[in-house]
């Protein structure tokens, strides 16, 4: 992996809500998933973490948006996800696997999923 190629995998890391939306990913174990799919798992998650007022700004509408123009893109442009606007839909990338071994490395347990996933994608 190039320099260019890691400082981009790890500014694509570097938000919270974008390492939700990988573990959501592996925690599924589905390869596709939809925009709208997505902001309504990730959703819940924020208001747990918000007190209210704040939890407002976590309303599905808002992650919605923030997913489309911002989140999934840089996911994209990163190659950890590959991801279509038009259809909403949302691929495991090539670098999908790495930044799961990534996050499997540093991330607190508090946000890793239940399941097992060893194995499940491939390099």
């Amino acid at each position: 992996m190039e320099d260019r190629d890691s400082d981009s995998l790890f500014g694509a890391l570097a938000d919270p809500r974008r390492r939700r939306i990988c573990w959501h990913m592996a925690r599924t174990g589905d390869s596709v998933v939809t925009l709208e799919e997505l902001a309504a798992a990730i959703d819940p998650g924020e208001r747990r973490e918000s007190s209210p007022p704040a939890a407002e700004t976590g309303s599905l509408t808002n992650v919605r948006a923030g997913l489309y123009h911002v989140h999934l893109p840089k996911l994209d442009e990163a190659a950890v996800v590959e991801y279509t606007p038009d259809s909403g839909e949302v691929r495991t990338g090539m670098a999908f696997p790495i930044a799961l071994d990534l996050l499997r490395a540093v991330e607190p347990l508090e946000y890793a999923p239940d399941t097992d996933l060893d194995g499940e994608f491939e390099r």
